[in-house]
């Protein structure tokens, strides 16, 4: 084995290291404040509506919504997929029990509000699981290498306009986001 190869080897184990220590320790905190700085906006989102009466703050609906998001909130760092599958293994039927956010807002019975909390529902759930893929180097490079095959399915079947709406919309929130902060 020659010098230069054995520098080459030595500098491929060295890149592989930091690329593990920079996954393991400035990834997941980065990822964890990003998903729990939007839970925070969401929460603020359905404060306000709270707040300009369009819920009651002392409704179960407001209750159950902010109590869960709250929940999200605290425990976003334990958030992996992992132990998603293992909550869905354990056989507990007062977890099985629970409503889903998505039925609790579905009880309210202005079209409006209703719409708006069940999109920030969604965004709060789309947010949580992007935390969990991106957290996992498996799925990332799962994702990464299917993402093809996925984008030509949407394509071929039509839904692709589905999904440039739903990225553009989130891009636009945070555009204005932005715009809001700055102004």
């Amino acid at each position: 084995m020659t010098t230069t190869a054995l520098i080459q080897i030595l500098e491929l184990l060295a890149g592989a290291a930091l690329l593990v220590i920079f996954f393991r320790y400035p990834w997941q905190s980065i990822l964890v404040d990003m998903t729990r700085q939007r839970l925070f906006e969401i929460r603020d989102d359905i404060f306000l509506y709270a707040a300009d009466d369009r819920i009651g703050f002392d409704s179960d609906v407001y209750n159950e919504l902010r109590d869960r998001l709250n929940s999200a909130i605290r425990y976003c760092h334990k958030v992996r997929f992992s132990t998603l599958f293992a909550a869905i293994s354990v056989n507990d039927s007062q977890w099985k029990q629970e409503k889903s956010l998505m039925d609790v807002v579905a009880e309210i019975k202005k079209a409006d509000l209703r719409n708006d909390l069940e999109e920030k529902v969604l965004d709060a759930t789309f947010f949580l699981v992007t935390l969990m893929v991106l957290r996992s180097p498996v799925l990332l490079m799962l994702i990464v290498a299917l993402l093809p095959f996925m984008l030509i399915y949407e394509l071929l079947s039509g839904h692709i306009k589905k999904w440039i709406t739903v990225v553009g919309g989130i891009i636009e929130k945070d555009i204005s986001f932005e715009d809001r902060k700055w102004a």
